[in-house]
């Protein structure tokens, strides 16, 4: 689990679903959105979000999550400062394994230019 500084406040959605960059993936969808430019460069921020359509079952909803903030937080250190970006699980036709997430949320990064 990411720590609590490093995850998006709730409060924080709105601006990110308005002011954020879109990118897609199979199974992810990004939004990035910078981070107020007035603040000090702050960490980036992480989120992760599965929808009820995706998988109707809180265990595997919080193991899609646990397994995205496992990623991200792989590559913490390669990530640039004053970001908050939100990941969306799309629907599926078969479960997503570990390795395809990892290489989606990184590909998903790269291509956003947060991933340094």
């Amino acid at each position: 689990m990411l720590p609590k500084n490093r995850r998006i406040a709730r409060k924080d959605f709105p601006y990110i679903l308005k002011n954020g960059k879109r990118y897609n993936s199979p199974a992810l969808m990004l939004y990035v959105a910078p981070a107020d430019p007035i603040k000090n460069p702050e960490p980036s921020k992480f989120s992760f979000s599965v929808s009820k359509k995706v998988c109707p079952k809180a265990v595997d909803r919080n193991k899609y999550r646990r397994r995205g903030y496992s990623v991200v937080s792989k590559n913490l250190n390669h990530t640039k400062p004053g970001h908050f970006c939100f990941f969306s699980f799309k629907k599926t036709p078969k479960p997503v394994n570990f390795q395809v997430l990892e290489n989606e949320v990184k590909g998903l990064l790269s291509a956003s230019g947060v991933l340094i």
